[in-house]
């Protein structure tokens, strides 16, 4: 109904207050980013400087679909913010925006992309909108970024940029780049919740991939992580520190393409772009075809995926046991 109305009036009060205020506002606001109707983009500048970066990503959406003058000044804020992933979603939206005083700012976080692969795509965004044409000197130096993720990025955008296809040379990656371990073979993870255990066997076939879990899991990385994001009859998505999509460990991994067809009750690598994988996986609830060959499928729920159908948002891990 939100969606339909274009404001943030049903979701709030929705789940008898059993769900995070957080959370509720995060949901609505997503709701209102994808309405025909603007009239929601008053309430969503508001939300700006809500406390939880769920919160401001989600205002920030409303505000990039929906454009409004008094979200401007707002919206620079949170280009010098702490938090990096918010300032890089600010960047597109300035963008959205048109906001000419906020090239510097931009310009600050085009710097800061070769140290922040992640940041990339949305800076790119928020950079092309307002240097135009003088955008294409950073962008050109990202090509030969190490990153896959970063050199996407800049051909995506030099190419809409210039009109002429722009395609980045491959780069080898540099020796000292985080590179897993391979799973041994008969590996099996235990994600232990509170609604009960199930069981996952890794997949031989994307071997780093399953041995970038293992490692986190040794680690007691998924301690206490939530389900961030359960879609009924798709996936149940988890493993992200921040609890908003947006969060990692801190690196990433190349893909891996493995011959396993997205099912129900495949494990899957969850991603930004080539290249992005971390710490975030999913669960499929139902057969997904149009996933395949897409996300790296690394195993499959062998025992107890009437839990996996069972979670819901902001259920957590108690832990992830590794065997042998």
């Amino acid at each position: 109904m939100d969606r339909q109305r274009g404001t943030l009036e049903e979701t709030p009060r929705c789940g008898e207050r059993e769900p995070p205020e957080a959370w509720r506002l995060a949901l609505g606001l997503q709701e209102v980013a994808r309405a025909p109707s603007a009239a929601g983009a008053a309430i969503a500048v508001r939300h700006l400087t809500h406390p939880a970066p769920r919160v401001r990503l989600a205002a920030l959406a409303v505000v990039a679909a929906h454009p409004v003058p008094e979200a401007a000044e707002p919206v620079r804020a949170l280009l010098s913010g702490a938090d990096s992933v918010v300032a890089a979603s600010a960047a597109s939206t300035a963008g959205a925006l048109k906001d000419a005083r906020a090239l510097p700012q931009v310009r600050a976080l085009v710097d800061r992309v070769p140290g922040e692969p992640d940041l990339a795509e949305p800076v790119a965004q928020g950079w092309v909108a307002l240097a135009g044409k003088d955008a294409e000197p950073a962008l050109r130096s990202w090509l030969t970024h190490p990153h896959a993720h970063v050199r996407r990025v800049a051909a995506a955008a030099l190419t809409s940029l210039t009109g002429q296809p722009v395609r980045a040379p491959h780069q080898a990656l540099p020796d000292d780049v985080f590179s897993p371990e391979p799973a041994a073979p008969g590996t099996t993870l235990t994600f232990r919740t509170r609604k009960g255990d199930f069981t996952v066997a890794l997949d031989a076939g994307a071997p780093r991939t399953s041995g970038n879990l293992v490692t986190l899991a040794r680690r007691g990385y998924f301690r206490g992580l939530g389900f961030h994001r359960v879609v009924p009859d798709f996936v149940a998505q988890g493993g992200d520190p921040r609890g908003d999509g947006e969060g990692g460990p801190g690196y990433s991994i190349r893909c891996e393409i493995s011959r396993r067809a997205y099912r129900r009750g495949v494990l899957g690598m969850a991603l930004s772009g080539k290249d992005t994988g971390g710490s975030q996986f999913f669960f499929t609830h139902a057969p997904q075809p149009h996933l395949d060959g897409r996300y790296t499928a690394f195993g499959e729920v062998t025992g107890g995926m009437a839990v996996v159908d069972a979670l819901l948002e902001g259920d957590t891990l108690i832990d992830v046991e590794v065997s042998p």
